[in-house]
């Protein structure tokens, strides 16, 4: 899903921000949320992949905001994909929050909790065991 000039929001003033501004970026990235609570877990999916690339294009990969959304994609295909893509997502995504957010962090946390939700969905119990601790 790429949004046109016509559907980017602007500022109050009606200048245009850009598309890779960080409101429109975080406009969008609600968007995606939107699409979430409402069960459009492709729309979400898509609008959540647009707003990563923006991101990388306007603040490297290294950028937490980046790490974030790489996190919010895997989420999503949590929902949409079978596990084990799910897993290779959050897998993905782990080393970037570690980086971004350090290794206390909610993100960080979130991510094992939820490969550990996975693992057990696939019935490595073993591994889930790990992740929990």
């Amino acid at each position: 899903m790429r949004w046109s000039s016509s559907s980017r929001p602007s500022h109050s003033h009606g200048s245009d921000l850009g598309s890779d501004h960080p409101r429109t970026l975080i406009a969008f990235e609600n968007l995606g949320g939107l699409h979430h609570w409402n069960g459009q877990y492709d729309d979400c999916h898509a609008v959540t992949l647009e707003v990563l690339e923006r991101r990388q294009h306007a603040l490297g990969d290294a950028h937490p905001s980046v790490a974030k959304t790489i996190f919010n994609l895997a989420m999503i295909a949590k929902m949409i994909a079978p596990p084990e893509k799910a897993k290779d997502a959050f897998l993905d995504s782990f080393d970037l929050l570690l980086s971004a957010f350090g290794d206390e962090s909610s993100f960080e946390a979130g991510c094992l909790q939820e490969l550990g939700d996975i693992s057990l969905e696939l019935v490595q119990f073993e591994e889930a065991v790990g992740l929990y601790e």
